[in-house]
Order: C-alpha cells, then structure tokens, then sequence
C-alpha cells in the first residue's frame, strides 16, 4: 500500500509544476497581449495626427468649408479608435465605459460636421476645443505608461499646450484665422510624431 501512494505522489507532483507554469505563462501572456492592443492604438493616433497636421499646413487657401470637412473626417476616425481602445481594455480598466462614451461622442460630433460642413465658426471652434481637452486627456493617459520622467514631461507638456490651445479657441472663436489653423496644423505633427516614437519604444519593449 505504502508503494502505491508513493507512485500515486510522484504521478501528481508534475500536474501541480505544469499547472503553475500554465498559470505563470498566463501572467506574462496578458500583458503582451494589452500591450500590444494599446501599441497599435497610439500609433494609428499618430499616424492620424501627422496626416492632419500636413492637410492643415501644406493645403493652400483653406476655407472653413474645408477645415471642418477635414475635422470631421479626422474626429470620426479618432473616435473609433478610442471606441477600439476603450473595448479592447475593458476587463482591466474599470472606467473603460468612459471612453466609449467619448469615443461614441466624437463619432457623433463627426458626422454632424459632415451633415453640415457649412456650420458656423463658432460651433466649429467649441466642437474642436472639446477634442483638444479629449486629446490633452489622452496625453495624460500615455505619460502615466511612460517609464522615464524626460517621456512624461514631453507627455505632460503636450497635454498643456491642448488646453491652452482649446482655451484660446473657446475665447476668441471668430477671431480664428488660417494662421492660427496652421499652427494647430504644426502642433499636430510634432504631436503625430512623438506619439509614433512612443508608438515603436512600446513595440521594442515587447518583443
């Protein structure tokens, strides 16, 4: 009898090795996997950003007709990457419904821009300051995954310079021209491109 039970222990001591492994591979699995869903949302985000930020800088003579064309086609693209973003994390983010909210909010915004590309300065300049306060959010968000503090503060700075920007639109919507279009245009390629940097760092970090 004495024999027996020692085979019958030997024979569960491995299950119990092979199950912790199994459990430990799904530890390190689970991140790989967010990681990689989040690589891929913050670089379609800059990928989005340098295209608007060329269209705003390089189209000559851009009407207002055009700008809020373009804006609508960018907010709706945006949002569903947000609405990506915010599924693809639900089961380890718990406000995870907040951001669909936003990203739902931001389609919608979208497509009233596109209905009506005749809407007047002012509707587009609060409609597009409340995507600078959503973009200035998400800046937040990647200096809180940024590991070094240089990252953060760029994150940080950046997420400053969305609100003033939003800030100064909600004040003095109709004294916005094309000069300052332009800038908002160069501030979304700087921003494209830090966002892309991040974007392949995060990449590195999971191979």
């Amino acid at each position: 009898m004495a024999t027996v039970a020692k085979k019958t222990t030997s024979k569960l001591k491995p299950a119990k090795v092979s199950g912790r492994k199994t459990i430990k591979a799904a530890r390190v699995k689970t991140p790989k996997i967010l990681g990689k869903k989040l690589h891929f949302s913050v670089m379609l985000t800059g990928v989005l950003s340098l295209v608007f930020g060329l269209w705003a800088v390089i189209w000559p003579d851009l009407t207002l007709t055009m700008l809020v064309t373009i804006f609508g086609i960018f907010i709706i693209v945006a949002g569903l990457i947000w609405a990506y973003g915010a599924i693809s994390h639900r089961n380890t983010n718990r406000i995870w419904w907040l951001s669909l909210v936003i990203a739902v909010a931001m389609v919608a915004a979208g497509i009233y821009l596109l209905v009506k590309p005749e809407t007047t300065i002012t509707i587009f300049a609060v409609l597009f300051a409340i995507f600078l306060f959503i973009q200035a959010l998400f800046d937040l968000i990647m200096a809180s995954y940024a590991k070094k503090k240089p990252e953060r503060i760029v994150w940080l700075v950046i997420a400053l310079i969305s609100v003033i920007f939003g800030v100064i639109l909600i004040n003095f919507p109709v004294q916005m021209s094309l000069v300052f279009v332009w800038l908002l245009g160069v501030y979304a390629l700087v921003h494209g491109f830090i966002t892309l940097v991040f974007a392949a760092r995060l990449n590195r970090q999971l191979q």
